[in-house]
């Protein structure tokens, strides 16, 4: 599986210039020039195949800009430096460019296709701010004595640790040889609606509230026992906390 890299739209374009720029001289020197190749094979294939080597190592539309200006900059300065080549006929300056896009779009689709999947890469902080953010308004909606309101503080809790599993599973060894835990906002999400939930159920006639962890993504859960007791040590509330 081919890994998921985030760079600048600079440097994205800058590496689909040099990819241009290198396409155009092979074709020009090494094909048209060294091999005497001609017709489609220089105007259309070849263009497509640079277009699809700019995509692959691009990974980014801005690389495609870069391409472009490659190509078109390529074809204009060699017949300054040598006047043996000559510029290109604008219709087929055209269509190499129309080819070199469509070869950099199948590439940049190939590559769309190959991608790490959402669920393998590093959560963003802009949507862990998110999360935070939306989390914190639905939990100062919840009223722990109203009804429903430790169903709703669990169903909370859930989504909750979802994110701390997901920040769990990524954080690695810090430079100083500590472990990184998930986010500290996250966490403190975590606490809060743990001991809403253990109070709304308290206040629904809940006996029994057992905190528990789910497992080794940091998720933990809040169970509540309501009815009568079929057992005298059930008679009481109580809270019990057995984390792993």
């Amino acid at each position: 599986m081919i890994a998921y890299i985030e760079r600048p739209g600079w440097l994205n374009f800058l590496i689909g210039l040099g990819i241009g720029a290198a396409g155009q001289l092979l074709i020009t020197v090494g094909l048209m020039q060294m091999a005497g190749w001609s017709g489609p094979v220089l105007t259309l294939l070849a263009p497509a195949l640079v277009g699809i080597n700019a995509a692959i190592v691009a990974r980014n539309g801005s690389g495609a800009v870069g391409m472009a200006v490659g190509l078109v900059a390529t074809n204009q300065v060699l017949p300054l430096v040598d006047p043996a080549f000559t510029t290109p006929p604008t219709i087929d300056l055209v269509v190499s460019l129309a080819a070199a896009a469509v070869g950099y779009a199948v590439g940049f689709g190939f590559m769309q296709t190959r991608a790490m999947p959402d669920f393998m890469r590093p959560p963003a902080p802009a949507d862990l701010a998110r999360v935070e953010a939306e989390t914190r308004t639905m939990l100062r909606g919840i009223d722990p004595t109203a009804p429903g309101a430790f169903e709703r503080a669990t169903v909370l809790l859930r989504k909750v640790n979802e994110q701390v599993g997901m920040h769990s599973m990524w954080a690695g060894p810090r430079p100083t040889g500590a472990e990184q835990s998930p986010p500290s906002g996250l966490l403190e999400l975590q606490a809060e609606l743990i001991e809403t939930a253990r109070v709304a159920a308290l206040n629904a006639g809940a006996r029994r509230v057992t905190i528990t962890s789910t497992g080794m993504g940091g998720g933990i859960d809040v169970q509540a026992v309501f009815g009568d007791a079929i057992a005298p040590d059930e008679d009481l509330p109580s809270t019990s906390l057995d984390v792993d």
